[in-house]
């Protein structure tokens, strides 16, 4: 498949609220965990990048409000972040300058860079904007290592997991995904000079009706005419999306690199 370096995940179609509720309850808990890891200073600023239904950003401007603190978020479409007291909003491509000339003691994107092929560049400017002492946290998918299914009712309630994901990996590469993005992102924050970079990674099993679930089933739905233009069948997208609302079903997550590193002061 040819590369086309555009988003998989369309922000405007219909599933798009489902699919990023579903994508905040399964991951919301483990980056909120991460951020509270970091000591953000007295009327702290973030800029939280690729903001989607707005979640991190709405928790960011909670916990920096109070000591007069203030949060940017911006993403290609805004359309389902909400405003509240302490939250800027503004559309932005990264493939572009700053969105400001300001500095942030916490700059955090979840699920961004890897989608974009000129990750490494942008990168490069997220550093630009972490002002000296302050912090990038970068989470990503390590894709390398499949979902796979733990339990099915049958052998072949397996292979039809199995063939999905495989195309839809095979989708987003060529979309400009790259799936190995997530163990690299450690030594590419130390290259760019960030210290104190540190990693940790999440995985677990997600039940058939978890949010993990759901969030696979709604990427299978936003996905169809494309997996069926690669070759998936109804049949098959039909049974993937049922055995995901089995509750003795059982498939492994994506695992979650999240890596912090800190601007010389």
């Amino acid at each position: 498949m040819p590369v086309t370096t555009a988003y998989a995940f369309d922000n405007q179609a219909a599933q798009a609220p489902s699919r990023l509720g579903a994508l905040e309850a399964a991951y919301d808990p483990i980056t909120i965990a991460r951020i509270g890891e970091i000591d953000l200073p007295p009327g702290a600023r973030c800029w939280e990048v690729g903001a989607g239904g707005g979640s991190i950003a709405h928790h960011l401007a909670t916990l920096v409000r109070p000591t007069g603190g203030r949060v940017l978020a911006t993403d290609l479409e805004l359309a389902l972040t909400s405003p509240a007291e302490g939250l800027e909003l503004r559309q932005h491509d990264l493939r572009g300058s700053l969105p400001s000339e300001d500095r942030y003691d916490l700059v955090h994107a979840r699920l961004v860079l890897g989608h974009i092929p000129e990750r490494h560049e942008i990168l490069a400017k997220l550093v630009d904007a972490v002002a000296p002492g302050g912090w990038l946290l970068i989470e990503e998918f390590d894709a390398t290592s499949l979902q796979r299914p733990l339990t099915t009712p049958t052998f072949r309630d397996a292979e039809i997991i199995d063939r999905v994901v495989d195309l839809t990996q095979q989708l987003l590469i060529a979309s400009g995904a790259d799936p190995a993005w997530g163990t690299e992102a450690h030594a590419a924050m130390a290259a760019v000079g960030l210290t104190d970079v540190h990693t940790r990674e999440h995985a677990e099993s997600w039940s058939g009706g978890s949010a993990g679930a759901r969030l696979m089933a709604l990427n299978t739905v936003q996905l169809r005419p494309r997996l069926l233009a690669a070759g998936a069948t109804e049949a098959e997208l039909d049974r993937v999306g049922a055995l995901l609302t089995d509750p003795a079903v059982a498939v492994t997550s994506w695992r979650l690199v999240s890596t912090r590193g800190r601007r010389a002061a």
